[in-house]
C-alpha cells in the first residue's frame, strides 16, 4: 500500500502525549506527510485540524485532505497538529519527513 521509493530518505516523528506538537527543521523542497489520530476510547477523531507554519507560507503547499504538505523553495519551519475536541485523549501523531525533488509526487 506504499507507493514511495524504498531508497527515499525518511524520518519519523511520534508524538503520544499532549494535544498538539511542533516539527521543526524541515529542509528545503522537503515534503511532510502527516498522519494523524485522535484516540478516545478507540474511537479515531474526525474532527482534527492541521496547521502548518512556514518562514514563507506562500510557497507552502497543503492537502487538507490528505494532511500533505510541500515546500519546493523554502524552509518549513513548523507544522502543528491540533485536536478540536479538548477532551480527546491520548493523541498519537506520527510526521514523516522526505526530502524530494519537486517533480515527486505522493500517490
Amino acid at each position: 500500500n506504499d507507493s514511495r521509493p524504498a531508497e527515499m530518505p525518511r524520518r519519523y516523528l511520534h508524538v503520544v502525549s499532549g494535544r498538539s506538537f511542533v516539527f521543526s527543521g524541515v529542509h528545503e523542497k522537503a515534503q511532510l506527510i502527516v498522519e494523524v489520530r485522535f484516540e478516545l476510547n478507540n474511537i479515531v477523531d474526525t474532527s482534527t485540524t492541521i496547521t502548518f507554519e512556514s518562514s514563507d507560507p506562500e510557497v507552502v503547499e497543503v492537502d487538507p485532505l490528505t494532511g500533505v504538505l510541500t515546500s519546493m523553495t523554502n524552509q518549513v519551519s513548523s507544522a502543528v497538529i491540533t485536536a478540536r475536541s479538548g477532551d480527546l485523549r491520548p493523541v498519537f501523531a506520527t510526521a514523516l519527513v522526505a526530502n524530494l525533488t519537486p517533480q515527486t509526487k505522493v500517490v
